[in-house]
Parts: structure tokens; sequence; C-alpha cells
């Protein structure tokens, strides 16, 4: 799974955290063993003691230090994995929405189907009959679900979990046979220098 960026800088802030708290914690142990070694009230402690006690402290606060990282590492972790999943489950969603309405817009107007489907030709259609403002209405419609998927698609390979390549191939070679079509082919040169504007605006 593809991490984002947006993390990162974390890692480097606990890190820089838990630095921090060792280089105090060896402050406090040297601290500790110049008044164990020195202090009359501690004449019991030899070197050797007072520098296991130090070597204690250090250990004991290297230990947590270090538990300290690895929790909050851990915990963004699962948090960034929770965001991809959402983003996921969100992108494939909109696809769906997209693919529903196309089945709809076939459903209720079965008679565009053949244009899109079966190449039958366009150009015979009146330009001022209902049916030619329908074909051209889908044909745009598939020009702008087309244009928006592959940006859409490289969000979320660019940012987050990536999409598997082999459904990204069988999507892109689904858009360019609808690219192909006569009646696609029809309404880009009808309206390219509209299509066109739109695709430089995007």
């Amino acid at each position: 799974m593809k991490k984002s960026n947006k993390y990162k800088p974390s890692m480097f802030k606990y890190i820089a955290i838990a630095l921090v708290i060792f280089v105090v914690a060896v402050i406090i142990s040297v601290a500790t063993r110049m008044i164990l070694v020195s202090d009359p009230r501690f004449s019991g402690f030899s070197d050797d003691q007072a520098s296991l006690v130090t070597s204690m402290i250090e250990g004991a606060v290297g230990a947590i230090a270090a538990g300290f990282v690895l929790y909050q590492l851990k915990g963004e972790e699962l948090a960034e994995n929770l965001e991809n999943e959402i983003h996921a489950a969100d992108f494939y969603h909109h696809f769906i929405d997209y693919w529903l309405e196309t089945d709809r817009m076939f459903i209720e107007h079965p008679e565009c189907r053949k244009y899109f489907y079966d190449d039958a030709d366009v150009t015979k259609l009146d330009p001022t009959s209902n049916e030619y403002q329908l074909v051209m209405g889908f044909a745009e419609y598939f020009d702008d679900l087309f244009r928006y998927s592959k940006t859409e698609i490289q969000k979320q390979n660019e940012g987050f979990a990536a999409i598997p390549q082999d459904q990204i191939d069988s999507y892109m070679k689904y858009m360019e046979s609808v690219r192909e079509k006569p009646v696609f082919q029809h309404y880009r040169a009808t309206y390219g220098a509209w299509v066109n504007s739109n695709e430089q605006g995007g």
C-alpha cells in the first residue's frame, strides 16, 4: 500500500523528541552519579555502584523514549491506513455512481445505444432532431467522465493507495475504444474548439 507523504515529517519530530528526552536523561544520570559519589550522605556508594545506577536510569529513559516513538509512529500508520481505505472507498464510490448514471441514461434512451456500441452513423441524423442532441449529450458526458477519470486516477495513485495496474489498463482500454467510435469522433470534430479549450483548462 502506498504511503502518503503527509506523515513523514512526524517521524523526525518524534525522533527529535526522543533525543531530547534521552539527553535530559543523560544529564540527570550524570548529576545523580556526581551526587552519589561526592555527597557524604551516599558514602556507601562506590564508583561502580554509582555507574550502575546511572546506567539503569539512562536505559530506562531510553526504553521509554523508544517506546514513545514507536507508539506514535504506529498510531500514525494506522491513521494513514484508515485514510487510504476511506479515500479508496470514496474513489470507487464515485466511479460506481458515474457508471450507474451511464446505465440509467441508456435505459431511458435505448435509441442512443447503437451509436456507442454498434457504430451507427450519427451523421445521418438531423442535427436539429432530439435524438441527435441526446447522442451529442451522451458523447459530452463520456468526454467529461474520461477526463475526470484520468485526473482522479492520477491523484489517487500519487497521494493514496495505488489502483491495481490491471484495473487501470482495462479501464484505459475501454476508454480508448469509446473515443475511437465514429460518434465520438463526430462529436470532437463538431465541438472541437470547445472540447480542446476545456481540456487545456482542465
